[in-house]
């Protein structure tokens, strides 16, 4: 567990009376990259009217431009044993929630991993792929999310040490969590989670198994017709 986790800062938390979402970033775990400085953190939800279990996910976060990854996958959402009733062994609950925060914590340095590799993977098609990504989603991405999604990616050209985002598959994930900031709770939480689906098929994944998923997506891109195309493009006011 980190030393200092009473210095723990909220990237966001946003309550609505039913349903808590958050991220939490840890000061131990913040590692410099040349583009930004990254957190590895945890996400959080939990629900008092049973539309989630309270759980921990691991989360990256890249201070930059304040965006947020969480690994949403079904194997590293760890979800804590507690029914919202009766009386609460608080020993208990603090013992699942320190193993939740280790697990979280070892893949979240797996997850900065991954994020380093993406950069060596090059996208010539963005616009497409990008479509192409948001239509595979069983999350239901609307016209309106991927056009704030394509605004994402050409933001974030405009960043310092923009050209690591141009043509490759981080500057489209980094596009996706830039715009997830623009929306809140469950939208939010399905964005960031979505993030981590696209950047890589594994948490140990090499960046030849990431270049190969981004090929495949990218391929199937180069089919869509511009009239799809024209309907999902952002274009600047």
């Amino acid at each position: 567990m980190p030393s200092n986790i009473d210095e723990a800062l909220a990237s966001h938390i946003e309550h609505d009376g039913d349903d808590m979402f958050g991220n939490i970033l840890l000061p131990d775990f913040m590692k410099s990259e040349p583009d930004s400085d990254y957190g590895v953190g945890i996400s959080f939800k939990n629900s008092e009217i049973r539309n989630a279990a309270f759980s921990v996910s691991p989360f990256l976060f890249r201070a930059i431009c304040l965006n947020g990854m969480i690994w949403g996958r079904a194997n590293s959402e760890i979800k804590i044993n507690q029914r919202h009733m009766g009386k609460i062994d608080i020993v208990e609950l603090q013992e699942q929630v320190r193993t939740a925060i280790a697990v979280a914590l070892t893949q979240g340095n797996d997850l900065l991993t991954l994020m380093g590799h993406s950069k060596k993977v090059k996208v010539g098609n963005v616009l497409p792929t990008i479509v192409q990504l948001a239509r595979d989603s069983q999350d239901n991405f609307t016209i309106e999310q991927t056009k704030a999604w394509h605004k994402g990616y050409l933001d974030s050209l405009h960043e310092r040490n923009g050209d690591v985002h141009e043509n490759s598959a981080f500057g489209v994930v980094n596009g996706l969590t830039r715009a997830a900031q623009n929306y809140t709770g469950a939208t939010r939480e399905k964005m960031e989670k979505y993030a981590s689906f696209i950047l890589s098929p594994h948490i140990d994944s090499d960046l030849q198994a990431i270049s190969k998923r981004w090929g495949q997506v990218s391929d199937r891109a180069d089919n869509l017709s511009d009239k799809v195309l024209n309907q999902y493009q952002f274009v600047g006011v």
